[in-house]
């Protein structure tokens, strides 16, 4: 049985931050009931990368955008501004166990569902409602997207190059990740809270306060010293060697990085010794960790030298042996075929073959890992089943 079982959540969510958490909870057993709009649903159902008209369930399950985070969930579609659709969510909140939600704050209250109403009403239903700002504060009302929040976080300013002159995204929306994650564990903690208490709650996720709260290596930094830390691309600032070196080509002829985290004595003694630099180690400009921060640029060519005798595979199965932290740069699809992606089945087909979607990360002793996603919901595709649950099912 898994840890969620049981628990019903009405899915209000789209896009990326919301479909994120409720897709955690569906992973963990819960039972997601996704709400759209009839006109088009959730607008990720034509996003991005689409399917084949003809290799598709139907036109609302082609985008490999909405698949990844919406499979497994079920679909009905409602008008929220017409009164029968309205009394049809109203029969499911009453026996739902959580609400979530991420339009903008204000839009629930238009639509009736703000939370002091939901509260009254449906005592015994958690609500989660994620936004860009959160539910107060001066920003509250703003509008915000993932780039948006990692411009405003520092995230944004501190990666990159150093001449770069406004930093640069990550490529993942990391915003969005970060805001589902903390909503899952909101609401998991206000799932526990309600058994314990009988007390329902109001979980309020603001995407930028989960992206300051995770940039919390810099922002400790700047507190202590004053200072923005510079934006160091993939060194770490404080230890070093930690890079990414280029390393010599397969011999197909693709280019190879490593990157290696090297910055205790030891590790920095073997990585001198494996790499037959026995000098570098005893040279002043690297004796200690504030001398090689100092003339990091030095070390950099130093060891880049050496490393681009071997591919970064090569150099990661010596190092790696010699329990050194190391890990070749890989791409998104090398990433996706590895060996450790596979086994512990992170990369898996959807029922129908049609996707390949992510994996649970959250491995739970006694219960099956994950193999095969069910299919991305078409829209509306679930409705009768639906239906049914609410006529047959008991308020809570």
């Amino acid at each position: 049985m898994k840890p969620l079982e049981g628990i019903v959540v009405a899915d209000l969510t789209r896009v990326l931050s919301g479909p994120w958490c409720t897709r955690i909870l569906s992973d963990l057993g819960a039972r997601i009931i996704k709400v759209e709009d009839p006109n088009f649903g959730d607008g990720t159902r034509g996003f991005g990368t689409l399917l084949k008209k003809d290799e598709a369930q139907d036109e609302s399950t082609r985008s490999a955008y909405f698949a990844q985070p919406n499979c497994g969930k079920e679909s009905i579609a409602l008008d929220l501004k017409v009164a029968k659709d309205k009394a049809i969510l109203d029969n499911l909140l009453e026996r739902a166990d959580v609400l979530v939600e991420n339009f903008r704050p204000g839009v629930m209250e238009k639509l009736g569902y703000a939370w002091p109403t939901v509260h009254a009403r449906f005592p015994k239903l958690i609500m989660c409602s994620i936004s860009g700002f959160g539910q107060t504060g001066p920003l509250s009302q703003k509008k915000a997207v993932d780039t948006i929040i990692q411009a405003m976080s520092g995230i944004l300013e501190q990666t990159g190059d150093p001449s770069d002159k406004n930093g640069i995204k990550a490529g993942p929306s990391v915003s969005d990740i970060l805001a589902g994650m903390y909503a899952a564990n909101g609401v998991q903690a206000a799932l526990l809270r309600r058994l314990r208490t009988g007390i329902s709650s109001h979980v309020d996720i603001g995407m930028l306060d989960c992206s300051v709260a995770s940039a919390c290596e810099p922002m400790g930094q700047y507190f202590v010293t004053g200072y923005n830390a510079p934006r160091m691309r993939n060194s770490h600032g404080i230890i070093a060697p930690f890079d990414v070196y280029q390393c010599a080509p397969t011999a197909s002829g693709k280019p190879t990085s490593i990157c290696i985290a090297g910055g205790s004595k030891n590790h920095f003694k073997i990585v001198c010794k494996l790499l037959k630099l026995e000098w570098v180690e005893k040279d002043s400009r690297f004796i200690k960790n504030k001398n090689r921060i100092k003339n990091v640029a030095d070390l950099h060519s130093i060891l880049e030298g050496a490393l681009n005798k071997k591919t970064a595979e090569e150099w990661f199965d010596i190092i790696s042996k010699a329990g050194v932290p190391c890990g070749p740069v890989l791409n998104v699809g090398d990433a996706a075929v590895h060996p450790q992606t596979k086994s512990r089945n992170m990369m898996i087909p959807t029922a129908d073959g049609r996707f390949r979607v992510a994996g649970n990360p959250i491995k739970i002793s006694g219960i099956a890992d994950l193999t095969v996603r069910p299919n991305p919901p078409k829209l509306d595709g679930d409705r009768e089943a639906i239906l049914k649950f609410i006529n047959n099912t008991s308020r809570l």
